[in-house]
């Protein structure tokens, strides 16, 4: 049976665990100060963050989070979006903020919910596309049609 607590456990797999996480593609971690200096970021947290600071954490707001009150590491459990409220390519991950002293660890994943949506509504829509083009070359023939039918009176 497994033990969460079983840190001997953890210790004999920690390198394999760590390099999983960062080259994870679904889970993104991020460390930054208190300052909002970037301390650590995984992969494809960095891919997030490389034209994004943390002045661009739009819920919550990097300097709100700064100010939830510490009485658990876990300080915040929700929705995190990034980008600016100007911009259309904002990203949210379900996230968990944890504090220690004056440096906070964001671990965020993308909601599966949300990628089997958004993957059911590109279906859709390509299909709608195919048919639109069948429609199209339907239409192409009919017109080619017609226009020899006047070419010939």
């Amino acid at each position: 049976m497994y033990k969460y607590s079983n840190s001997a456990f953890f210790k004999e797999w920690e390198e394999e665990i760590g390099i999983s996480l960062f080259d994870n593609q679904s889970i993104y971690l991020a460390i930054f100060s208190v300052e909002g200096t970037l301390l650590f970021a995984n992969k494809v947290m960095e891919e997030v963050l490389i034209t994004r600071s943390p002045n661009d954490l739009l819920n919550p707001r990097f300097s709100k989070l700064i100010h939830f009150p510490v009485t658990d590491k876990l300080i915040y459990k929700g929705y995190i979006t990034f980008g600016q409220e100007s911009q259309d390519d904002n990203f949210s991950l379900d996230s968990r903020v944890y504090r220690k002293n004056d440096i906070f660890l964001i671990i965020g994943t993308i909601d599966a919910d949300s990628l089997i949506a958004h993957n059911k509504a590109m279906r859709l829509l390509n299909h709608q596309i195919i048919d639109l083009q069948r429609s199209l070359i339907k239409e192409k023939f009919e017109l080619q049609k017609t226009l020899i039918q006047l070419k010939k009176a």
